[in-house]
C-alpha cells in the first residue's frame, strides 16, 4: 500500500517543513536524525565528565570512511561514521550497504549475473553480514534537474557541464534519502575472502609520520597555503597564546607554529588551523552561515571540521594529546558545553550543524588539493628536461623568459574532485551529485 505523508506546522512559519507518515510516525529521515543526535549528545556528555579533555577520535582509526569501491563518504557522514566506529570498536573504516556486500558473490556476464569463481573455477565462498548485526544509516543527496519550459529531465552531470546561462533554464530540485551501511567487520569477509580482507587491512595500516625526538609534524600543503596566503582570508602568525577569527577584519591570527612544538605537540597548529578556517567560512559572500545567534552552535560546526579534516590527513594521533590539569581550556569548549543543553531540548538542530560541516570541510579540503595540484604541476615542469624554468621569490615556476605558468599550464585543474556524496550512488545506480557551492 502506498503511504501518505503530512507536511509538519513548520512550514507554515516559514521553516523547511518535515515530511511524516500519515499515521504521525517517524520516517526514515527522523529516525536517522534522532539517532545522530543521540550520539551527539552522548560523545559530548562524554567530553564534559573529562573535563572536555577527551578527543572526538582518538587512535586505531587511520583515514576516513569509504565504501568497498574506494569512494569516501562526505564529512558529516564520515563524522558520525567514525562515532560509531568508535562505539563498536570496529578497526577498519570500510562500509557498504546490504547490496552492495550481496553483489561480491556474482558478477555480471553478457548472459546475466553469475556466481563468482575463484582462480580454480570453483564458486568462491558466500559472503554476507553476520547474523544479528545492526546496519548504520547514511545520507545521500542526489538532484532531479526540470527544463522550465518542457518539463524535460536531464541528469545532473549534463547539468553541470551546461554554461551558467545555459543552466538558468532549468530547475534543480535536491532529494535527501537515507541508506543503511555495515562496517566490513560486521561481515564474514575475513573468514571467507581473507585475501580480500588483508587487502583492505593492508591500503588502512597505520602510516608513520614526520615525528622526531622534538615531536614534530609537518603537513606541507597547509604550510604553503599560509606562506602564500592562498587562503579566503589573510593568516597571521603571532608569538601569543590565542588563536581567533576576526569576522569585522575577515583575518586569521595564529599562535607561531613553535609555541605547539614547545609546548609539547606541533601537529595541533594544523588542527588550530582548520578550527579557525572553518570560522572564516561562515561568512556573507562564502557559505553564509548564522555565526551570530549560537556561538555554541558556531564552535560545533568549527571542531567537527576541524576533527573531519584532521583525521583525514592523520593528524588525529597528535591531537588526542590531554592538555595538563593547570593549564588554561580552550572557551570554545564552554560553548559546546552549553550547545549541549540545545541538542538535548532540541535534537533537530544537528541537521543543519551536519550540513554545514560538510559544506565548510569541502571547502578547505577543496583549496588544500588546489595546493597539492599547483605544486605538482611545478615539480613535473622542473623536472621536463625540454624547458629551462626558475623559481621565483614566490615560488611560483616561470620560463626563463619571465613568462609566468599560470592556471591554464596547471595539471588537472579542471578535473572534478571525486564527490563523496556518490559514494552510495553507483551502488545503486542512482543520478546523486554533489551540491557545488
Amino acid at each position: 500500500m502506498r503511504q501518505s505523508y503530512n507536511r509538519d506546522a513548520s512550514q507554515a512559519s516559514g521553516q523547511r517543513g518535515r515530511w511524516h507518515k500519515a499515521d504521525g510516525s517517524p520516517n526514515s529521515e527522523d529516525r536517522a536524525l534522532q539517532r545522530f543526535a543521540d550520539m551527539m549528545i552522548e560523545k559530548l556528555e562524554d567530553m564534559e565528565k573529562s573535563n572536555w579533555q577527551k578527543p572526538w577520535f582518538t587512535d586505531g582509526i587511520v583515514g576516513l570512511p569509504q565504501n568497498l569501491d574506494g569512494r569516501h563518504y562526505n564529512a558529516s557522514n564520515s563524522f558520525l561514521l567514525l562515532l560509531e566506529m568508535q562505539r563498536a570498536g570496529y578497526r577498519l573504516p570500510v562500509f557498504a550497504t546490504f547490496d552492495r556486500i550481496s553483489r561480491l558473490n556474482a558478477v555480471k556476464t553478457r548472459e546475466g549475473w553469475k556466481p563468482a569463481l575463484g582462480d580454480d573455477g570453483q564458486s568462491l565462498p558466500h559472503v554476507g553480514v553476520n547474523k544479528g548485526e545492526s546496519c548504520f544509516p547514511v545520507f545521500l543527496t542526489t538532484f532531479t534537474v526540470v527544463d522550465k519550459d518542457t518539463k524535460e529531465r536531464i541528469s545532473y552531470d549534463d547539468y553541470k557541464r551546461l554554461t551558467p546561462e545555459e543552466q538558468k533554464q532549468y530547475e534543480v530540485y535536491p532529494h535527501r534519502r537515507v541508506y543503511n551501511v555495515f562496517n566490513i567487520e560486521q561481515t564474514n569477509i575475513r573468514e571467507a575472502r581473507p585475501e580480500l580482507y588483508n587487502k583492505i587491512l593492508e591500503a588502512h595500516q597505520a602510516r608513520p609520520c614526520e615525528q622526531g625526538e622534538a615531536r614534530t609534524f609537518a603537513f606541507e600543503p597547509l604550510d604553503t597555503m599560509i606562506e602564500g596566503q592562498k587562503w579566503f582570508c589573510p593568516i597571521s602568525l603571532k608569538y601569543q597564546d590565542r588563536a581567533f577569527y576576526s569576522k569585522l577584519n575577515d583575518s586569521i591570527t595564529l599562535p607561531e607554529k613553535r609555541q605547539f612544538a614547545e609546548a609539547g605537540d606541533e601537529s595541533k597548529f594544523y588542527g588550530t588551523a582548520f578550527h579557525e578556517m572553518a570560522h572564516s567560512t561562515g561568512i556573507e559572500g562564502r557559505l553564509g552561515r548564522d555565526m551570530e545567534s549560537s556561538y555554541g552552535r558556531e564552535e560545533l560546526v568549527a571542531e567537527m571540521s576541524a576533527a573531519v579534516l584532521c583525521q583525514k590527513y592523520g593528524m588525529v594521533k597528535y591531537l588526542k594529546e590531554e592538555k595538563g590539569e593547570n593549564e588554561d581550556k580552550d572557551d570554545s569548549l564552554n560553548y559546546l558545553k552549553a550547545w549541549l543543553g540545545n541538542l538535548r531540548q532540541k535534537p533537530k538542530y544537528l541537521n543543519t550543524v551536519l550540513s554545514d560541516v560538510k559544506k565548510a570541510s569541502d571547502m578547505i579540503d577543496t583549496k588544500i588539493e588546489e595546493v597539492v595540484r599547483s605544486r605538482e604541476s611545478k615539480l613535473d615542469i622542473r623536472e621536463d628536461e625540454t624547458q629551462t624554468v626558475a623559481v621565483d621569490e614566490t615560488g611560483d615556476a616561470r620560463l626563463v623568459d619571465g613568462e609566468s605558468l599560470g592556471a591554464d599550464r596547471k595539471q588537472g585543474d579542471n578535473e572534478e574532485r571525486p564527490d563523496v556524496e556518490e559514494v552510495e550512488t553507483e551502488e545503486h545506480r542512482q543520478a546523486g551529485r554533489r551540491w557545488h557551492h
